[in-house]
């Protein structure tokens, strides 16, 4: 198969503009996408305006393959007010500001329990790594972050009663797609 393990021949890659959240499964077949086996998300969800949450998790349920895999990055940026609350931090440009109950963004912050409620049913939801990376991206200090923290998830697309059964013999190449805004 091109792109295969021991192939010489290239992988073929298709780029497709458009609105994610319209992207209904009908919609990918008749642009002859296939179901996707692993998907990469830093930059994405976190820019979703958080009432669109619930379509951008459902298009992206409707890509996946069965067993498909997504590898989520979010993002927790917010400043400590004076009355010891948390905010959300200011992006750079005004025109790309969005406020949303007093939060303006992207990124919009996502917690662990944002990406649970959101994920499942249709995704096991396992974190990875929490890292604090206010040192490493100094430049959150200067929108007036005092906290800029990102977690992995790994995403398993769990099959809703299909009664597919996953295939351990040979297979295409994986099917891989990125998302970032």
């Amino acid at each position: 198969a091109p792109g295969g393990a021991g192939s010489d021949a290239p992988a073929v890659l298709r780029a497709v503009e458009g609105d994610f959240l319209h992207l209904s499964p009908s919609a990918a077949d008749a642009l002859g996408l296939p179901r996707f086996d692993a998907a990469f998300d830093r930059g994405a969800l976190v820019a979703v305006l958080p009432e669109d949450r619930e379509a951008y998790v459902a298009t992206l349920a409707g890509l996946m393959a069965p067993e498909g895999r997504v590898l989520l990055v979010t993002a927790r940026p917010a400043r400590e007010g004076m009355d010891g609350l948390s905010r959300q931090c200011t992006p750079p440009l005004a025109a790309s500001v969005v406020e949303h109950d007093g939060f303006a963004g992207p990124p919009y912050e996502v917690r662990e329990a944002d990406v649970r409620e959101l994920f499942s049913p249709a995704f096991a939801v396992r974190p990875l790594q929490r890292e604090d990376r206010m040192g490493a991206e100094p430049h959150w200090r200067e929108r007036g972050c005092t906290r800029f923290e990102e977690a992995a998830y790994l995403l398993r697309a769990i099959e809703q009663g299909s009664g597919l059964e996953s295939n351990s013999g040979a297979r295409d190449p994986p099917r891989c797609f990125v998302m970032r805004l």
